[in-house]
């Protein structure tokens, strides 16, 4: 996880705030996404600060376990 940049999960209906991360380590994993339950799954990810892509955001739906759903914000 790179602490310079931050993620906001919001509720997608509400887009009430319930969590804030810094995003994928270097390998595109994430501690909290070891199993589940996964706390992104069903969120919106809003890439906020310190990416390429902020502003950007995406709904979470499937997940694979150890990845980080906002992982691929680092490939583009």
């Amino acid at each position: 996880m790179k602490p310079e940049r931050t993620f906001v999960m919001t509720d997608p209906v509400t887009d009430e705030v319930l969590w804030v991360c810094s995003g994928a380590d270097a390998a595109g994993r994430c501690p909290l996404a070891e199993k589940p339950p996964y706390v992104c799954q069903g969120l919106r990810v809003v890439a906020t600060h310190g990416t390429q892509h902020d502003g950007t955001s995406f709904i979470v739906g499937e997940m694979a376990p150890g990845r980080c759903p906002a992982a691929w914000i680092d490939k583009r």
